[in-house]
């Protein structure tokens, strides 16, 4: 394991990166990392497993600049598995993909659990599975474990600026741990570019207890752009300035997916822009799913909503201080969200 870095040589982080390449020659190696053929469990980069987490292993490491790419036969391994208890972890510039698993592996890019996990600059993609019965293969995937001494949830991680696409078999941001005594606490997902996948661009599982989620762009999931499965008691998630874009001509699910009994805590989803776009077809899926008198600690507000296809024409209810309009995005043909002068 590393330590915590004190200036005493010997101490500090694992650091596995690039070269910096020849002495003034100003040009980083390339590294590519490719999976080994014959499935099992053959994946990338792997953090410790439960019982050696409980001893403290496996924390302080830094993994950056390197590709990490999959074979055919890829098993159930990740690209990046933090495992159990990968505190202070940093995964930052490397680029993971394509990985077409032949398991539902519950896994993808990143996943795993610990505390103070930094994912930043990175590019996950074309993470797959075949065959895909259980879309179970996220590009991010914060997780909890309760693996022999070890029993403990992620908590206070970040991932910010990172690019995450073509999530063939799963979600692009996954929080979820089957134990519900377990919550996931303190997250922060940020200035992410989230491009399809076949699930939601954000799951918040049954185990999220507090996480803010800012500055995103999501476009075309499957499902829902974000989404909820009933939460624990006293949540505090912050969903504020996002770009939710939903479209695809079978989609029918809500863009913004609360699920529900949402009763204890509070859920704010303001100044956010939710967009139905164009080409949709038959398919007509609405901004928000209905609430329902069970879902008393949700608050929606401020949000600025359009449907492209000219089928959804007005503030959904639940918002009563939302505005119907065109953000006037500068080219969506190029993809360029950014509102015009006069937008939102």
């Amino acid at each position: 394991t590393g330590t915590v870095p004190n200036g005493v040589a010997g101490q500090g982080y694992m650091t596995i990166q690039v070269y910096p390449g020849p002495a003034l020659g100003n040009a980083p190696e390339e590294v590519i990392w490719a999976s080994p053929s014959g499935g099992g469990n053959k994946g990338g980069i792997q953090g410790a497993g439960g019982d050696n987490a409980a001893l403290g292993y496996g924390r302080y490491c830094v993994v950056s600049g390197i590709v990490f790419t999959g074979v055919a036969t890829s098993g159930v391994g990740g690209l990046v598995n933090l495992q159990s208890g990968a505190n202070s972890w940093r995964v930052v510039g490397c680029e993971m993909g394509p990985w077409p698993s032949t398991a539902d592996a519950r896994v993808g890019g990143v996943a795993g659990n610990g505390d103070g996990v930094k994912l930043f600059g990175n590019y996950i993609h074309d993470i797959s599975a075949d065959p895909t019965p259980g879309n179970l293969n996220h590009g991010l995937y914060f997780d909890g474990s309760n693996s022999g001494a070890w029993d403990a949830c992620a908590k206070n991680c970040e991932a910010a600026y990172n690019v995450i696409k073509n999530i063939n078999n799963g979600s692009s941001v996954q929080y979820f741990n089957q134990d519900s005594s377990d919550v996931i606490t303190g997250m922060s997902l940020h200035h992410n570019w989230l491009e399809v996948n076949a699930k939601y661009a954000i799951n918040l599982g049954q185990s999220c207890k507090s996480v803010d989620v800012y500055n995103n762009v999501t476009i075309d999931s499957g499902v829902s752009e974000i989404r909820w499965d009933t939460p624990p008691a006293s949540i505090a998630h912050n969903i504020s300035h996002n770009t939710f874009i939903h479209g695809g001509a079978s989609v029918y699910a809500a863009v913004i997916n609360t699920g529900g009994n949402i009763t204890s805590g509070a859920l704010k989803i303001q100044h956010n822009i939710v967009v139905l776009s164009a080409g949709r077809g038959s398919a007509l899926p609405t901004f928000l799913s209905a609430l329902g008198a069970s879902n008393t600690a949700v608050t929606i507000s401020e949000n600025l909503y359009k449907d492209f296809d000219n089928v959804r024409l007005s503030v959904p209810t639940e918002d009563a201080t939302g505005v119907y309009g065109d953000p006037l995005f500068v080219d969506v043909t190029t993809d360029d969200y950014t509102c015009g002068a006069s937008g939102a």
